[in-house]
């Protein structure tokens, strides 16, 4: 009784698999692995958009605006993400971070307005 009638013990007390049994294992193991990555991917994603779309809508329910180009001071000129988002409405993670730290520059710097047009 070896490999090639069933899954029977040998002489030897082993198992031996037939091929067809053993492609058929990792098969199903593969399908499984396959739905599973498929799962977290469609969850993540999922996550990923709320996320953007929470702090989309928390920063534009706040209205609050960069300052057009021409009005930027020579010391926030020197910011590249004030001048590359003058005059645009803050809506991401990117540019709140941007704004917060030119704000508290200009803040420490000696005062007067931030970027938000607003005295510091």
């Amino acid at each position: 009784m070896g490999a090639d009638t069933n899954d029977a013990p040998t002489h030897t007390g082993r198992y031996d698999m037939k091929r067809r049994t053993l492609d058929l294992l990792f098969s199903i193991g593969g399908l499984g692995l396959t739905v599973l990555l498929l799962i977290a991917g469609i969850v993540l994603t999922s996550n990923a958009n709320f996320a953007n779309d929470y702090v989309r809508d928390q920063l534009g329910a706040q209205h609050i605006s960069f300052k057009p180009a021409d009005q930027l001071t020579d010391e926030e000129k020197k910011a590249d993400c004030l001048v590359e988002h003058a005059g645009q409405r803050l809506t991401t993670g990117r540019q709140a971070e941007c704004y917060r730290g030119a704000g508290q520059c200009s803040a420490l710097q000696g005062g007067g307005e931030g970027p938000r047009g607003r005295a510091v």
